[in-house]
């Protein structure tokens, strides 16, 4: 762990107790072509770490004219949603998720020609998000997938390349030793984890960029860091996919075939079978490792909001956060 790190991870424990009584403000900017299926994921995922959890669902306003970018816009623009420029900046929040979207196979310079309300107002969001970090209206934001590649390329100018199939599957994933708060509680053992997109960056442009801006490396996966941190640990970025369930890559395959006239590249390393004990069993190792892994997140980001509420002097943190926010 960097020193950055430790700076950003040492609260007093008069700090830490106020984590206790409350449960975490949330707000969840839900993009997904799936969007009352990632509601649901996301309700169920937040709601298991911290059962006393608020959330607030947020879209993009383009949503309200973009009908052929979001394919469940009745949904989105039910009451259920609000757009995101009424809360990001001037309601509190510990936590603040940009999830992803199905678009990795179209470059930037695609999005900004064939969906520019879209990529403008994703480019804004880009900016709004970690504003609001500085002005301790948000404690942590996570940046999922696809919202990570835009977020590095908007933010730090990291482009991305985008591969000829879609790469996907089950792929061996390690942990940065010493374990990030992240990760604190999973096994330090490889893991096999999905991953699930069309786009890449380069691996060296990648740490660079982590290295500069004062962040962290917490897992590296099959061409790079999967899970890193930005911005003294104040933001976090993941690109593999602890949540997804045993059917999900043979359901994405499926879907390849049925867009494709059955021409499609199957999953890496996942040859779907329910009745297989060893596949059912790398799943239910990766149930445990997600809940796991939003437990510490929210936990580690209603204690980086409880530091900036209290706005001490960081010479006056002197506990380590995860003695008290993660029970270790």
């Amino acid at each position: 762990m960097s020193s950055n790190t430790a700076q950003v991870t040492r609260l007093s424990s008069s700090v830490i107790s106020t984590l206790i009584p409350r449960g975490a403000r949330i707000c969840v900017i839900n993009i997904m072509d799936n969007a009352a299926g990632t509601k649901r994921h996301f309700e169920r995922t937040i709601l298991a770490a911290d059962p006393n959890a608020k959330i607030t669902w947020c879209r993009m306003r383009c949503t309200k004219i973009d009908s052929k970018y979001f394919r469940e816009q009745d949904f989105l623009l039910s009451d259920d949603f609000t757009d995101w420029q009424n809360e990001i900046g001037i309601n509190d929040f510990d936590h603040v998720i940009f999830t992803g979207i199905n678009r990795g196979n179209l470059s930037y310079e695609d999005l900004a020609r064939d969906y520019p309300d879209f990529w403008q107002e994703t480019r804004k969001l880009a900016h709004a998000i970690p504003k609001s970090i500085r002005s301790g209206k948000t404690g942590h934001a996570t940046f999922v997938c696809w919202s990570a590649f835009a977020l590095m390329k908007e933010l730090y100018g990291v482009e991305k390349g985008i591969h000829a199939e879609k790469f996907y599957g089950l792929f061996p994933h390690k942990i940065v030793c010493p374990p990030h708060p992240l990760v604190v509680g999973l096994d330090q053992d490889d893991i096999l984890i999905p991953q699930s997109r069309f786009s890449y960056m380069n691996e060296g442009d990648l740490k660079q960029v982590i290295s500069d801006h004062d962040g962290d490396i917490v897992m590296n996966g099959p061409d790079g860091p999967a899970i890193w941190t930005l911005e003294n640990g104040r933001i976090s970025c993941f690109i593999n996919h602890l949540e997804y369930s045993l059917e999900t890559l043979n359901n994405e395959y499926l879907y390849g075939l049925s867009k494709n006239n059955g021409v499609f590249p199957a999953p890496q390393n996942y040859n779907y079978d329910p009745q297989n004990p060893e596949l059912s069993a790398i799943f239910e190792r990766l149930n445990v490792s997600c809940a796991i892994f939003y437990k510490n997140l929210i936990r580690f980001a209603k204690a980086q909001k409880t530091m900036a509420d209290t706005a001490l002097p960081t010479a006056e943190f002197q506990t380590d956060v995860r003695k008290f926010a993660f029970g270790s």
